[in-house]
């Protein structure tokens, strides 16, 4: 796994079977994308509507690793 490959931010589409998600990236572009292990281990779940750091694969442009949750920029308070 290259840790410089290019981490981009998506939306869960769809639970699929074996721990399988369909997601829409930023965009536009759709891909299919399974767990890393560190977020296996940590038995985080993750739901349609979700936005998540996705790797996508070298390869496979329809296929990924989720890496997480996506951090939201803190929105700016009303003055």
């Amino acid at each position: 796994m290259n840790p410089d490959a290019e981490v981009v931010n998506a939306t869960i589409v769809a639970d699929l079977p074996q721990r399988l998600f369909r997601l829409e990236t930023e965009g536009g572009s759709s891909l299919v994308a399974g767990l890393s292990p560190q977020v296996q281990r940590l038995g985080t779940s993750f739901k349609p509507g979700d936005r998540v750091r996705v790797r996508p694969a070298s390869s496979d442009l329809g296929r990924g690793t989720i890496l997480g949750l996506a951090v939201e920029p803190p929105a700016s308070a009303p003055a």
